[in-house]
């Protein structure tokens, strides 16, 4: 009896010695479909953010209501997508980095909150250009940093174009967030 558990223990160290030597597993393997999940939330707020919010085209706004303030002309943001200017700033920290998040709020000062009502700057113009969207079909390659941070290469498509864009996913105390606003044209 004592030499059978000998042996069988003696084969469960060989299996564990060699299993030591296996090749190593790349960091996607780690990831739990949560995460690959969260990045691919952060991806498309990033571009929605970039093609309706603040570079390619704007919040709706009521013209009719404009009014002046300081020198400019504002009206009251009527987008359902945010009912608050600070719907808007709390959903652009969702995204990203603290740092970036006050960047883009410098930034992008066209949106204010004005007596109580969220509104847009109407002396500025959306800059055009084509809206690329996520390719849902496509897995994106995933590398972990040394910084603990991850990248991921997501194919982006408009229309029957597609394109390649990096994004960096930081991981903060509030969970992943994006590194910066990224323009995809």
């Amino acid at each position: 009896m004592k030499r059978a558990v000998s042996f069988l223990s003696a084969i469960i160290m060989l299996f564990a010695f060699a299993s030591c030597g296996q090749q190593e597993i790349s960091p996607e393997t780690y990831l739990g479909e949560g995460t690959k999940i969260r990045f691919r939330m952060l991806v498309d707020a990033n571009q929605k953010l970039y093609n309706d919010v603040f570079v390619l085209d704007r919040l709706e706004c009521d013209e009719s209501k404009a009014f002046e303030k300081d020198g400019e002309r504002w009206a009251p943001v009527t987008d359902k997508s945010y009912s608050s200017y600070k719907m808007l700033e709390d959903h652009i920290k969702e995204v990203y980095t603290e740092e970036c998040a006050a960047k883009l709020l410098e930034d992008y000062d066209f949106y204010r909150e004005i007596d109580g009502v969220f509104c847009l700057r109407l002396t500025e113009t959306p800059g055009g250009g084509k809206k690329w969207a996520r390719d849902n079909t496509a897995e994106p390659r995933i590398t972990e940093n040394k910084d603990g941070s991850y990248t991921a290469v997501y194919r982006l498509v408009c229309e029957n174009k597609s394109m390649k864009e990096k994004f960096t996913f930081v991981r903060t105390d509030s969970g992943f967030r994006l590194d910066e606003l990224r323009a995809a044209d």
